[in-house]
């Protein structure tokens, strides 16, 4: 590949003559870092980005890549996630994205931190029942200390007394008792880790796990791999 066509496919054959006048072809614009381009006069990001972008997935078949391909050591291999993981002296390749192993100048684990939106909504309807309960039983208790009110007979007050409050009250105890309960329940955020890779175009969380062991092996094996 020629630096016109390069350009050409990114719709930045503006750039060109930057070039030239730093007399840099494809070959030296295959090294050169953000920082570079930026004292080159490249002074969009948006360019910047695209260039370097474009350099990371363009995997040019000259002798220096065959070389690296055939002495590729694996230190690496596991399905995370649904995806499988390769770490190599070469490369690093997740599902279907492979980033070349000398342009990943570090990689990292970020920890993800959100909500348990499922469990609170359990919770809430948890909630919701023992106040039905409770809210039941004293409309029992109420109905039933209208009917003392109302009878004069002693025995059918003793039989009220004695089964009629029943029911009502067991419901209360109920309701008090799944409330307390409740209250004492903790609902804990949901954790998850990303493995995060910092090429030369910036950084890029390529990969979330639940395990944070796994993705720590990984980047364990980046840094072997590069070193």
């Amino acid at each position: 590949m020629n630096l016109n066509s390069f350009l050409s496919d990114l719709g930045l054959t503006d750039l060109l003559p930057l070039f030239a006048d730093a007399g840099v072809d494809f070959d030296v614009l295959e090294r050169l870092t953000d920082t570079d381009l930026k004292e080159l006069g490249i002074a969009q990001l948006g360019a910047r980005r695209k260039i370097l972008y474009a350099l990371e997935k363009t995997i040019p078949i000259n002798r220096m890549d065959l070389i690296a391909q055939l002495e590729e050591q694996e230190t690496y291999r596991q399905e995370i996630s649904g995806k499988q993981v390769v770490v190599s002296s070469y490369r690093l390749v997740v599902g279907d994205e492979s980033i070349l192993m000398n342009s990943v100048k570090s990689a990292s684990v970020y920890t993800h931190v959100e909500p348990d939106l499922s469990a609170e909504q359990d919770l809430m309807r948890s909630k919701s029942k023992a106040n039905i309960r409770l809210v039941g039983g004293l409309c029992v208790l109420v109905l039933r200390l209208a009917a003392f009110l109302l009878i004069s007979e002693l025995y059918q007050l003793l039989l009220l007394a004695l089964f009629g409050t029943a029911p009502g009250l067991a419901l209360l105890i109920s309701g008090l008792r799944r409330l307390r309960t409740l209250a004492d329940r903790e609902i804990r955020p949901l954790q998850s880790y990303y493995l995060r890779i910092e090429t030369n175009s910036g950084p890029n969380d390529i990969l979330l796990s639940v395990d944070k062991k796994e993705l720590d092996q990984i980047v364990q094996a980046i840094s072997k791999a590069q070193g």
